[in-house]
């Protein structure tokens, strides 16, 4: 963000890359030059990458031979002179740290620098990248940079705008607008010649750094003959700044055009060109991405199409956690913060029902290490922590190969954090950790807001209207978004289109598969599929109370152990339930059996047909109904007991010559008839009848 933004990438050549956010109080043009401790126009003629003392980050200093000095008031710095400016970010041996808004000074190169005074005799930058305008930053777009406007006139324009704002003569409407745009620049957003004709975008709403690919059809758009010539299709990429767009071919206007940018156009023809929604380094050294507003072709002829309406819903940052991520909170003494942070966690887990990624709270933290230390931390540190009194909060993402292994965020206590409703100066903690978890994840900003600042664009596509997305680059009042917590149908796809929601769990099978209501059962292996960490197991039975399973371990996602306590619980079948942190659920109906805790116990059999049963297991008769009596039989009937019905428990029968059975099936000591009891012919005259489990 830039109200909140820098973004840090430390590369290493074995491909560790951690990114991170400085969250920045939006400046335009005038309140930077006005702020600034001093203003110079010079040639950069060296800068030098050095760790600093606690090798925790590269930071580049710069000589700048100084042609002319605006701020009259400050002597130490004049005409002729040398002036060391310091920022963070740089390359030491193979090690490079990339920080987005921050400058990066490039040897041989004029600039515009906004200074502010360090105690180490060096100088730091105003507004971080706001506060550097080089030459080339001076020239608007790609057009325009290959027909080399005239750099005297840009230079000259641009002391004459310093001066009457450091004057109080400065007339331009804008110097006090969000959109930091002169009057006379904002032709930059309309085509110089038009002569290419846009009939159609297919689709004309698509991600970006996804690989996505929209055709463009119509006529006049002529050959490219190589990647860098002139010929390209142009997205807007920020409303604000003097470097509004981002290119198909990857293209920008530094000393090296295409820096370390992919070629994101596939084909091209006289009717039809097909390219990839662009994310990259733009012009202004920021990590950027196309935004939401147009886009337009550039011919080799020097012409341009109309602007097209454009929509990108979000973009992608290219890596990703593999696994859910467990984060920690020190809350410091902000009331209410641990609970706001978890809440936007929740946010977007819930976004993403039935994928394996989670954001797990761990718990509170009293960690202040804001690094690469193992720990996903969220904390609130002193003001003393940060290099810059703008700054609200710092971000941190490190990756490997694509993969990113932690990350945390500082937020500056110097500034007022609520979990009320913010304004002016106060922030809203859980709408700026929604944003920042949205970094975590991989999701970059966007800038689009043409409708909101430019009347001739009303109509035009925008990613703070008619939904306030939550990975929309600025928190203003101005935009009425310091306090969303809900992210946009944008967001839920920019989410779910990096981490897929998963189906729900699946239940096949649990062993084992019954017990006896006298104790615990521990189940060995519950089996499945798409169990996530944090799932529970339960027993369900329609008329009765839940059961839910102890030492639940998801063991992998096909496999669960956990203790089922069914001591003293309703024997029968019950139901097996697996439920995902998310909701989503599974069930195996009639999957696990609650046996009745049934031992031998001693009864006769007496003539004619009468059962006398120490029902209560005490080895005497305690009398009805402590112990039974039935009559079930008649006088020869020879007795018998099994488990007719499998439900666990004994019933009675008898054996009558010549081979007649006659059985108790449904366990109620007397004789219903057929077919809720049973009799059939199995044997013959003189036979003994015998019991057991055959089978």
């Amino acid at each position: 963000m830039k109200t909140f933004s820098i973004v840090i990438c430390i590369i290493f050549l074995s491909l560790i890359c951690g990114f991170g956010n400085a969250l920045m109080l939006y400046q335009n043009d005038s309140q930077l030059i006005l702020t600034s401790d001093q203003i110079v126009y010079g040639k950069i003629v060296d800068a030098q990458s050095a760790w600093n003392t606690q090798k925790t980050h590269i930071e580049t200093t710069a000589q700048i031979l100084v042609e002319e000095v605006f701020v009259k008031s400050d002597t130490s710095i004049s005409s002729g002179s040398t002036v060391l400016v310091t920022v963070l970010g740089g390359t030491v041996g193979d090690v490079t740290e990339l920080v987005e808004d921050t400058p990066v000074f490039v040897p041989n190169t004029n600039a515009f620098v906004y200074l502010n005074k360090r105690s180490n005799a060096k100088y730091s930058v105003n507004g971080l990248s706001q506060g550097v305008h080089t030459i080339i930053n001076a020239e608007m777009g790609k057009l325009e940079a290959i027909k080399s406007l005239s750099s005297a006139s840009n230079v000259e324009k641009f002391k004459e705008r310093i001066n009457k704002t450091l004057e109080g003569t400065l007339t331009d409407a804008a110097s006090t607008d969000i959109l930091d745009i002169s009057l006379d620049s904002l032709s930059v957003y309309e085509p110089v010649v038009i002569s290419a004709t846009v009939t159609t975008v297919i689709p004309t709403i698509s991600s970006a750094g996804t690989d996505s690919v929209i055709t463009i059809r119509g006529s006049g758009f002529g050959t490219k003959a190589s990647r860098d010539s002139l010929a390209d299709v142009e997205f807007l990429y920020r409303t604000d700044g003097s470097k509004p767009f981002i290119y198909a071919s990857g293209w920008t206007s530094l000393p090296d055009p295409f820096l370390d940018n992919a070629n994101d156009i596939v084909n091209w023809s006289d009717t039809q060109i097909n390219v990839r929604v662009p994310t990259g380094i733009c012009s202004d050294l920021y990590s950027c991405s196309a935004s939401s507003g147009f886009l337009r072709v550039l011919t080799d002829a020097g012409e341009e199409s109309s602007n097209v309406p454009f929509i990108v819903t979000f973009a992608y940052g290219k890596a990703k956690w593999s696994t859910p991520v467990a984060y920690y909170v020190n809350p410091g003494s902000i009331s209410g913060a641990e609970t706001a942070v978890q809440n936007a966690a929740a946010t977007w887990n819930n976004a993403i029902p039935g994928s394996s990624f989670r954001f797990n709270y761990g718990g509170q933290s009293t960690s202040t290490t804001f690094g690469k230390d193992g720990t996903n931390l969220i904390y609130f540190g002193p003001a003393s922590d940060f290099d810059d009194p703008g700054i609200l909060a710092w971000a941190s993402r490190w990756s490997s190969g694509g993969v990113i292994t932690e990350a945390d965020i500082e937020f500056n206590t110097n500034w007022t954090w609520t979990t009320g409703t913010a304004s002016g100066d106060t922030q809203n903690i859980e709408a700026v950790v929604l944003h920042e978890q949205g970094h975590w994840l991989a999701l970059k900003d966007l800038y689009g807001f043409l409708p909101e600042v430019l009347p001739e664009f009303s109509g035009y596509p925008s990613d703070i209207s008619p939904e306030k997305k939550v990975m929309f680059g600025y928190k203003e009042d101005f935009f009425g978004n310091k306090n969303v917590k809900t992210l946009s149908s944008a967001d839920v796809a920019g989410i779910q289109w990096i981490y897929p929601p998963g189906s729900g769990p699946t239940v096949i099978s649990i062993t084992p598969s019954s017990g006896l209501n006298i104790g615990s059962v521990s189940i060995t292996n519950l089996t499945g599929t798409n169990f996530v960490n944090g799932a529970t197991v339960r027993l369900t039975r329609t008329g009765y109370t839940n059961i839910s399973a102890t030492e639940v371990t998801v063991v992998s996602p096909t496999k669960i152990t956990c203790t089922l306590p069914i001591t003293g619980k309703a024997t029968g079948q019950w139901n097996v339930v697996v439920i995902n942190q998310d909701s989503q659920y599974g069930i195996l109906n009639n999957g696990f059996t609650i046996l009745p805790n049934f031992s031998t116990k001693s009864g006769v059999f007496r003539s004619p047909g009468i059962w006398i049963l120490d029902y209560n297991g005490n080895f005497g008769w305690d009398g009805t109904p402590a112990d039974k009596i039935y009559g079930f039989g008649a006088t020869g009937d020879v007795p018998v007991s099994g488990d007719w019905d499998n439900d666990g428990a004994d019933e009675i029968g008898v054996f009558r010559s010549p081979g007649i059975w006659i059985l108790d099936y449904n366990g109620n000591f007397g004789w219903d008839g057929t077919p809720t009891d049973k009799i059939y012919g199995f044997g013959a005259t003189g036979d003994n009848p015998v019991i057991g489990k055959w089978s």
